[in-house]
């Protein structure tokens, strides 16, 4: 269950402070000190709530609750907006195949139709490629050992993994090595091929996640010290609904 409590921050008085890390610590502030009130109660009628997690980013609480407490809240807390269940879905193409890794491109250098198609090869020529650029990846998490991959990697504040709690970068689809590849991979694959990349596992082996799963994931990102944030993020997945909403507030956060 997620409960959204007003989930967006008012972001014009978040950007009208400047330092980025007094903006984190005040979206912070108010987001807990909303969620302060339900959390408390959940906490004194059942003690251990079981897979409490307070977002930030977007105001919300999730947690996996009994029946009647669910009841009891949504009539005791008018702040509530509304009391979700946080299904579990696949956020890649259904029809989406992943692919052995070994066969992600040949190792030589290679120019393929769609960096010709949007001019990337024009702006290596103009020594536009990608240097002191950090990019972020939220997908299936990132094969850090493959060849076109492994020199790029950032290393430092460079992985967080919302699904497993694994340590170190791995992908058991495909998919996210695959989108981080076509943004930064060497050989001539990706666009910004001297960039570096860190990259968040918010879906997993089946390219399935949870609400909670992704919020963690944009915390996680908002959360890194201003020298360590990615300048870009790519998030190459999405709902099944073109009108959803869902992440706007995260996304805002950024």
């Amino acid at each position: 269950v997620y409960k959204r409590q007003g989930a967006s921050h008012d972001f014009d008085k978040v950007f009208s402070i400047e330092s980025y890390e007094k903006r984190i610590e005040f979206m912070k502030n108010e987001a807990y000190e909303k969620e302060k009130n339900v959390v408390d109660y959940l906490k004194s009628k059942l003690g251990n709530v079981e897979e409490l997690y307070q977002g930030w980013t977007a105001i919300r609480v999730f947690a996996k609750l009994p029946k009647w407490i669910i009841f009891d809240i949504a009539e005791k807390f008018q702040e509530i907006e509304k009391i979700y269940e946080d299904e579990y879905k696949k956020w890649i193409p259904q029809d989406y195949v992943p692919h052995i890794l070994s066969n992600f491109f040949p190792g030589e250098d290679y120019v393929s139709g769609s960096i010709l198609n949007v001019k990337a090869d024009e702006a290596w020529r103009r020594g536009y490629r990608g240097e002191g650029i950090i990019v972020g990846n939220m997908d299936t998490g990132v094969d850090a050992n493959h060849p076109v991959l492994k020199n790029s990697y950032r290393r430092i504040s460079a992985w967080y993994d919302a699904i497993n709690n694994q340590a170190n970068p791995y992908d058991d689809n495909g998919h996210g090595t695959g989108t981080m590849g076509f943004l930064v991979g060497s050989n001539g694959i990706g666009i910004a091929k001297k960039s570096k990349w860190i990259a968040v596992k918010i879906l997993d082996a089946n390219g399935s996640g949870t609400i909670a799963g992704i919020q963690a994931g944009f915390d996680w990102v908002a959360n890194l010290p201003d020298s360590l944030r990615p300048h870009l993020m790519s998030n190459s997945w999405g709902s099944d609904d073109a009108t959803s909403t869902t992440f706007w507030p995260n996304i805002q956060s950024w």
